[in-house]
């Protein structure tokens, strides 16, 4: 027949099994821990990645946007410049014109003056 198991024969076997499960479910954890771990690094490196990308763009763009602002400025000041000249040559053409016309009246006053 079959011995019966004394109860510090059970303890023992009953020892081994907790421990057994602790083990196991210590591994099992830890093996789970580093896969999330690996998962967080992988998110982080693409954030990472993404947000070193969206900068590269961002100074790309800031570049544009500083080339293009100079263009515009410097359209301008040659419009600003061709309409400075344009007007002064019309006001001195503009005084040229009066200044020979009060001449011209200033002339016709002193004939009229001397014939009369």
């Amino acid at each position: 027949m079959a011995k019966a198991k004394t109860a510090g024969e059970k303890i023992n076997g009953a020892t081994e099994t907790i421990e057994s499960a602790f083990k196991n479910g210590s591994e099992a954890l830890k093996a789970n821990f580093e896969k999330a771990t690996k998962g967080y690094e992988q998110i982080l490196g693409f954030s990472k990645d993404t947000a070193e990308a969206y900068v590269k763009a961002a100074n790309v763009a800031g570049k544009g946007a500083e080339t293009l602002h100079n263009e515009i400025v410097r359209i301008r000041r040659l419009d600003l410049e061709n309409r400075t000249q344009t007007i002064s040559i019309y006001f001195s053409d503009c005084y040229r014109t009066s200044l020979l016309k009060f001449e011209r009246k200033q002339f016709f006053l002193t004939i009229a003056s001397d014939s009369g």
